[in-house]
């Protein structure tokens, strides 16, 4: 266990102390500088699986990951700042220790105050946070195609946060990140014979394909979303592969599963996206 890691290296650092503080104090000191820092070390290298974990039960209790992101940060600086106060302490820097102290109240005292302004004030969210930027034309095709309204802004969101020039180191292009091979493709299916790469930055045609996508999709996978924006992201032939070699079925929905990082922060963030627009344009 790793608390047993902890205590041992504590442990192995206090004997070390007594033994030498006598004669030479100076490396009694620098010998719980030492452990102090390779204590920090150790935890830092151990706050991924802690912070994958807390994810992990956020998202299985649908609870909103913001919060728990910001309870997060609070927490690592009252722990990094009473650590780092313990050790000025110990070497004998107590009036730095205080500064240390002082510093992180402020920090919190910031940090919680901004935390509750954005939370309770929705015109912030709505400008700031979760734009809704042309809300008739995503609402137009996505009633002409039957998908959320609100999941189609939640994933212009994610894709490219309302910039209709935005444009992937892969080359998918526009509001919904479209590659050029599936805007031809789609071209294909809903025959418009108007389509051409460069009109994949036009928000219309971005918009219209982006949604139609999305609802051949969702009928694809019957109406399950988590499956849905996973082959959105990384391709219906991935998810297809995962669904076999996992054994998910068509009501999979625990999206801590999908085995690419890159695909499973992106549903989490739709899916978080699509929960405030909900909340915030009903």
């Amino acid at each position: 266990m790793e608390i047993i890691r902890i205590i041992s290296i504590a442990l192995i650092a206090l004997f070390l102390y007594i033994f030498v503080k006598e004669k030479k104090s100076d490396i009694a000191v620098l010998i719980i500088l030492a452990a102090s820092i390779i204590i920090l070390l150790y935890m830092i290298t151990q706050l991924g699986q802690i912070v994958s974990f807390i994810n992990s039960i956020a998202a299985k209790a649908n609870i909103d990951i913001v919060y728990i992101e910001i309870i997060l940060k609070i927490l690592a600086i009252a722990y990094l700042a009473s650590f780092c106060s313990e050790i000025c302490k110990d070497a004998g820097a107590g009036s730095l220790a205080s500064k240390v102290e002082f510093s992180a109240k402020i920090m919190i005292l910031v940090l919680a105050s901004l935390s509750y302004f954005v939370w309770q004030n929705e015109d912030f969210q709505r400008k700031y946070l979760y734009p809704y930027d042309y809300q008739d034309t995503i609402n137009f095709y996505a009633d002409r195609y039957e998908v959320d309204r609100n999941l189609v802004a939640s994933v212009i969101l994610a894709e490219s946060k309302f910039r209709q020039d935005a444009t992937s180191v892969h080359g998918a292009r526009g509001l919904m990140q479209i590659m050029p091979e599936t805007g031809n493709w789609i071209a294909t299916q809903i025959e418009d014979d108007s389509f051409s790469v460069d009109k994949l930055y036009n928000v219309n045609m971005n918009i219209k394909y982006g949604t139609w996508y999305l609802s051949e999709l969702q009928t694809e996978f019957e109406g399950n979303e988590v499956l849905a924006l996973a082959a959105y992201n990384a391709g219906r032939g991935n998810v297809y592969e995962w669904m076999e070699k996992y054994h998910w079925n068509i009501n999979f929905k625990d999206y801590t599963k999908i085995p690419f990082p890159e695909t499973r922060e992106y549903v989490k963030r739709v899916l978080e996206n699509k929960k405030h627009y909900n909340k915030l344009y009903k």
